[in-house]
């Protein structure tokens, strides 16, 4: 667990910077024109990415997932193609089909980062997720469908995203909100989308390997930690 919050806390501190808002991640595999798997060195995980929020809020645009590989401990980025996207009725509930292409191993999902925007303004959130999972060899395999809900945050929960740029971040009320996070199979709803979306995956075999349940309170003791420790040195001064 301290490995986790340590690994998260970190990851926080590069968003927070900026560093990564203009950097290009690993293009996610397989298109609508994709013709044929080549499964020899790399799996294909699906992932399916559901984002709604409170009427108070903005909605979150997705950007980026930060998967680590648990054997080296590198970090890979992976940017979030919104191609398939679904916004539903009023553009208020966004449904993303995914993709993963890894070697077989052990790995991480850490984080999903993106923007919110309402001009002039552009903040930046993350979704903190910590999601272990085990990629098979030369497979095609559904990883669930991850809902995340935005809404206002209570006592030391985690934020929604760092403090600063102080103005942006608070008047678009990501200093105040947090995220409710969900992973369940929904197969039998997101089988027949990814299927639909790319046509390469028609005919073939599609595993099940759903991602563990989400929990919030490892981010939640991170947060609460960081306001400790801030509190500390303040009194300290």
């Amino acid at each position: 667990m301290k490995t986790i919050l340590i690994g998260a806390f970190r990851l926080l501190l590069v968003l927070a910077t900026g560093a990564l808002l203009s950097a290009c991640g690993t293009s996610m595999p397989l298109s609508s024109k994709t013709k044929q798997l080549d499964l020899s060195e790399q799996s294909i995980g699906l992932l399916m990415l559901e984002q709604t929020r409170e009427e108070s809020r903005t909605m979150p645009w997705p950007r980026n997932l930060f998967v680590r590989n648990m054997a080296t401990g590198k970090s890979q980025m992976v940017a979030v193609d919104t191609t398939f996207i679904d916004y539903g009725e009023n553009g208020d509930h966004y449904v993303t089909p995914l993709r993963l292409a890894l070697a077989p191993g052990k790995y991480r999902l850490d984080a999903l980062h993106g923007t919110i925007q309402v001009f002039p303004l552009n903040g930046t959130f993350m979704v903190p997720l910590g999601l272990e999972f085990e990629v098979p060899a030369q497979s095609v395999f559904y990883m669930g469908r991850i809902h995340a809900h935005m809404r206002p945050r209570k006592g030391t929960e985690f934020r929604a995203g760092p403090p600063f740029p102080l103005i942006g971040q608070a008047a678009l009320n990501i200093v105040t909100s947090t995220f409710d996070v969900q992973v369940r199979d929904a197969a039998a709803t997101d089988l027949p989308i990814f299927r639909e979306a790319l046509p390469v995956l028609q005919a073939g075999e599609i595993g099940l390997h759903v991602l563990p349940a989400f929990d919030r309170s490892k981010f939640d003791a991170l947060h609460a930690g960081v306001v400790d420790a801030k509190q500390g040195a303040a009194e300290a001064r």
